[in-house]
């Protein structure tokens, strides 16, 4: 087991210190915290379902392992002892080895401070020094916030997923977008 790596510490624009590190098997409780506060709020992500320590175990376990196997890149962020962020490039295979899919999510009360957008900008790094040639992802239309920042990083539009998310007033369609490395 790779013990966790602190990648850098990054001062918000409210001033505090963000902790940023790759993510290890100790992070169970806080990454579930996370995902769960996210669920609850309703945010615009792929799940609805809150995680037990069960799923999140499993879920972790299978991060660390694509990590060390070298199909995963991932970040946490903390602050203070809480995980406030998680983003990540996950490889695909065969043909497809050189391309990364980007997930992102940031904590309510974390996002605006510039921290969703260090932890990009260090992944394209990474991917980049990793042989990546390609990063897409899938943000939901009425995403704004999240569009504006990936186009900021150079991220285009290359088609839509229509009701691609079933949220309480409807379907949402999905942008996928890409970066070329």
């Amino acid at each position: 087991m790779q013990p966790k790596q602190l990648i850098e510490t990054y001062k918000a624009k409210d001033g505090r210190n963000i902790e940023i590190r790759t993510p290890d098997c100790e992070d169970v409780e806080g990454l579930m915290n996370y995902i769960n506060g996210l669920v609850d709020e309703g945010a615009p992500i792929s799940t609805n379902e809150k995680q037990n320590h069960i799923s999140e175990i499993q879920y972790l376990a299978d991060e660390v392992q694509k990590i060390l196997e070298g199909k995963l890149i991932a970040l946490v962020a903390i602050s203070g002892q809480k995980i406030v962020a998680h983003a990540e490039i996950r490889r695909g295979s065969g043909r497809a080895s050189h391309v990364g899919t980007l997930g992102i999510g940031v904590a309510k009360e974390y996002r605006d401070l510039g921290i969703g957008q260090e932890l990009i900008r260090l992944l394209i790094k990474l991917a980049n020094s990793q042989g990546y040639r390609l990063i897409k992802l899938e943000v939901y239309a009425h995403n704004a916030p999240a569009i504006h920042v990936y186009r900021k990083f150079g991220f285009v539009e290359t088609g839509v997923i229509p009701k691609m998310g079933l949220f309480a007033n409807g379907y949402e369609d999905a942008l996928i977008m890409c970066l070329e490395l």
